[in-house]
């Protein structure tokens, strides 16, 4: 299980080599980054929940 709760990673870049390797990212956004992970941010008004 990853850290956003489900068994595949939300992102939506697909090539980024930290894609689905939820420790890394979350290691790369605390140090280089300055937004959220995808799967951390919160979600905005026109985006649906994914269930």
């Amino acid at each position: 299980m990853l850290e956003n709760g489900k068994e595949y990673c939300t992102c939506k870049r697909k090539k980024c080599p930290r894609h689905g390797d939820c420790k890394a990212c979350l290691e790369h956004h605390r140090l280089n980054s300055r937004y959220l992970p995808y799967c951390k941010r919160k979600k905005s008004r026109g985006e649906k929940a994914d269930s």
